[in-house]
């Protein structure tokens, strides 16, 4: 079954997040090597997805919940993201860039 195709089933989880530091831990919910998780330190309303194996983040930081659930669903669809990040990097990074121009054409950032 294609990636696009395979069920999305989170569970929960803790995650790692980079921040170019010690980096900290947050509860995430996690799929496929990705996990969504908010940003209590930038305030209430602060979304993001970070790639679980190397705790950095992928794509912009969201206003909502539905918002950084249908990114992450969009990331999904192009595959599995549980390896190295540099893996990913090679796998998926035209990808994300694409995805990330087509936020911009509509005017998200």
């Amino acid at each position: 079954m294609s990636a696009a195709k395979t069920p999305i089933r989170w569970r929960r989880g803790t995650v790692r997040v980079d921040d170019g530091a010690e980096g900290f831990h947050e509860p995430a919910v996690i799929c496929r090597g990705l996990a969504v998780h908010a940003l209590p330190s930038r305030g209430v309303g602060h979304y993001r997805v970070t790639h679980v194996a190397s705790g950095r983040m992928i794509g912009p930081v969201f206003e909502t919940r539905p918002a950084v659930l249908a990114w992450a669903r969009r990331l999904l669809a192009l595959g599995d993201w549980t390896g190295s990040a540099e893996m990913i990097k090679r796998r998926f990074g035209p990808d994300v860039r694409r995805l990330r121009a087509a936020r911009a054409a509509e005017g998200l950032t």
